[in-house]
């Protein structure tokens, strides 16, 4: 029940095929797709693009932002200001005045600085021959063969001069050329600038954006000169006001005061902005953090001076207390077309695979052919991309089958292989249209 080509039908002309090979490049071609009724492949393919879209709208433009320019390298400016007072009385050195050109290191506001919260004091110190300190284990000694002349100390305070001395009633030690006396290593159990605790760091931030030649300070606009002096930083009530008490910033790193005063540490002051330049310059805001980053930081200095047989002395002071190390990390954005355009393309382009994930085979299908003028309906199961399935073979013939991405051509029967058609006959039927497909599992 088939019918076949006729064999004297025409052929193609010489001229005919040659235009064809020539202004076939000018076709245009669209793709032409099966609608598949399956309920988990179409929850599948709208699941897939539903994460898409929420990824697009949700992440890339509403957290990230990803309509605007980015600016992630801001010009910075840093200046510190430390105030108050505190009194020390040491044996050593009797009562002392503190303030801010003696506990500040260094002396000029930096993104670095020290704040002396305690200290040990090695006054009246000349160069000349003293015993070694007892805790340094190399300038221990019974006798005078222990200290080789010439050889320095390890970890100790000077160079052995070959003798074994005596430091105190109950030790021994070799004899040192160095400053003398060697230094205390005695260390208060409270740390001597107690009144540390309430000091104010005053610290101004500039930051400039310079793509989009916009700049932001962290300070009030102000004409009162004393409002610096009185505020304090908060940052729902007075976020503009950069002056922080030295025991809140510790206690916002996590530490307690006490014991980072006794033995000093290190915490980091981290600045950051995030302007959405889109919005009003008011809304850009600095955001500080606390990190602590070393427990136990000390170092030795010393002030020198002639004592009154004309000697040259020292006084040496081993200083603790804590280190604030500043960073500023800043970015800015505006809107701008480059950047949507691309995010806007990119989630285009996943949506269009999501076809392409979706096409997974569940079984043959069926494509429903209309009837030409002077010949029947056909039905012909086939796979997914135009594959044929040879498992539904019902009829005598199968008609040859030419599959394009966006085109279907039947130009003939096959006589070896079945055909199953909705009546006894089949002609040559050209460029059909495409009807649907529907899922022949049964």
């Amino acid at each position: 029940h088939c019918i076949q080509r006729d064999a004297g039908a025409s052929r193609p002309a010489m001229g005919d095929s040659w235009s064809h090979s020539c202004f076939g490049f000018l076709d245009y071609k669209t793709e032409k797709f099966a609608l598949t009724r399956n309920r988990k492949v179409g929850v599948l393919h709208r699941l897939i693009q539903l994460g898409i879209v929420g990824y697009i709208l949700g992440w890339v433009f509403l957290a990230k932002k990803g309509y605007q320019e980015k600016d992630t390298d801001p010009h910075i400016s840093v200046i510190t200001k430390l105030k108050g007072i505190s009194v020390t009385r040491v044996r050593e050195l009797g009562d002392r005045i503190w303030d801010v050109a003696d506990y500040v290191k260094p002396p000029q506001g930096e993104n670095v600085f020290f704040v002396v919260t305690n200290f040990i004091a090695t006054p009246k110190q000349v160069q000349g021959s003293c015993p070694e300190h007892p805790s340094i284990p190399d300038g221990n000694c019974r006798k005078d063969e222990d200290c080789s002349p010439g050889q320095p100390v390890v970890h100790g305070n000077g160079v052995k001069t070959g003798k074994c001395v005596p430091f105190g009633a109950s030790h021994n030690t070799c004899e040192i050329y160095g400053w003398c006396p060697v230094e205390n290593k005695t260390l208060s159990r409270k740390p001597l600038l107690a009144e540390a605790e309430n000091f104010t760091l005053f610290i101004k931030n500039t930051v400039n954006f310079t793509r989009f030649n916009f700049s932001r300070t962290n300070t009030l606009k102000t004409t009162d000169g004393s409002y610096f002096k009185g505020c304090r930083y908060d940052a729902v009530d007075d976020p503009y006001c950069p002056v922080f008490r030295i025991r809140d910033m510790v206690e916002a790193a996590g530490e307690s005061f006490e014991e980072m005063a006794h033995l000093g540490g290190a915490i980091g002051l981290r600045i950051d902005w995030d302007c959405d330049l889109d919005q009003p310059p008011s809304r850009c805001r600095p955001c500080y953090s606390f990190t602590l980053l070393e427990k136990k930081f000390n170092f030795r200095t010393a002030s020198y001076y002639r004592d009154p047989l004309n000697r040259q002395s020292r006084s040496l002071l081993k200083l603790y207390g804590i280190r604030f190390d500043i960073s500023v990390h800043g970015q800015a954005g505006k809107f701008s077309i480059i950047p949507t355009a691309v995010n806007l393309g990119t989630g285009a382009a996943f949506l269009g695979a999501v076809s392409m994930t979706s096409r997974v085979k569940k079984g043959p299908f069926e494509l429903q052919l209309p009837s030409a003028p002077g010949h029947c309906s056909c039905m012909m199961p086939l796979g997914l991309m135009g594959v044929v399935d040879p498992n539904k073979q019902r009829a005598p013939c199968w008609p040859r089958l030419v599959w394009m991405l966006n085109d279907v051509i039947l130009d003939s029967c096959h006589p070896r292989l079945p055909w199953f058609a909705t009546s006894s006959c089949c002609t040559s039927i050209r460029k059909p249209n495409f009807i649907g497909a529907r899922n022949t599992r049964r």
